[in-house]
């Protein structure tokens, strides 16, 4: 069993290699942060404009900005490189993963938490300057319990995204083509996580179906927790879903990860 001291460690070597260009990871955050506010503000100007309604799926135009930077800047956390398993398969590099005394699908999560940390801060202090200094009609939802609590359910879609894109990259036993499901799952993901609009506005039917898949759990669900939308039972509901796709993706990411390993001959394919 792996100790907090070694978890510890790797988080630690994952962020400190995170942080070894800082320059260009200010400059790339702070260049989407801008080009991403802007682009909202456009766009939700000119449709607030058009239909001459106060509130679109519950949320105020400062709000859907808001939601809309905030649920691409989670979505970028979640965004793992595509080959991340895959590639340790094909080259071979996988066979000194398995002579660690750390489950490999393990390692690789607590490795994706260190990298995610470093964005976590600006994150975090982007929405307590605007709890603190934004207008009270537009926060009146948002709390520092439901900030602290959408921090925390962010995490946990974190851990949700990478076993489900693990499982898929586990199909790399078979194939070195994996890459292609992987962009495909990314794309979903973008279209049913509520990244471009809240699933408030999509039809109530289809909206439903959304809200229970992981997709809208990894994505939209947090940035709904944080901006004070989802609470009570609903927040209840949510992660009960989570656990349940956390039982179901683990179980199934064990089997094909099992079965990949029986036919793994060491040196890549």
């Amino acid at each position: 069993m792996t100790s907090p001291r070694a978890v510890a460690q790797i988080m630690s070597i994952e962020l400190r290699n995170k942080l070894s260009y800082r320059a260009d990871l200010l400059i790339e955050i702070g260049c989407t942060l801008f080009a991403r506010a802007y682009l909202s503000f456009v766009v939700w100007q000119a449709v607030f404009q058009q239909t001459g309604t106060n509130t679109i799926a519950g949320y105020s135009q400062t709000e859907l900005l808001v939601y809309f930077v905030l649920a691409a800047f989670i979505f970028d956390l979640n965004s793992i490189n595509l080959g991340f398993i895959s590639e340790d398969i094909y080259r071979g590099l996988l066979s000194k993963y398995l002579i660690m005394p750390i489950n490999y699908q393990f390692y690789k999560i607590i490795s994706w938490l260190g990298r995610s940390l470093v964005q976590f801060l600006p994150l975090g202090a982007a929405l307590i300057l605007f709890l603190v200094f934004g207008n009270s009609q537009d926060t009146s939802r948002m709390t520092v319990f439901s900030l602290l609590v959408g921090i925390f359910v962010c995490l946990l879609g974190n851990v949700l995204n990478v076993i489900l894109y693990s499982t898929v990259e586990f199909l790399g036993f078979w194939s070195d083509k994996v890459w292609s499901l992987s962009i495909g799952l990314h794309l979903l993901v973008y279209f049913a996580g509520g990244i471009m609009i809240p699933l408030g506005a999509l039809p109530y039917s289809i909206g439903e179906v959304f809200r229970y898949l992981p997709l809208y759990l990894m994505v939209g669900f947090p940035t709904e927790v944080i901006l004070g939308h989802v609470h009570g039972l609903a927040l209840i509901r949510g992660l009960l879903a989570m656990l349940a796709w956390f039982v179901l993706l683990q179980t199934l990411s064990r089997a094909v990860w099992r079965r990949g390993l029986q036919m793994y001959g060491g040196v890549g394919i």
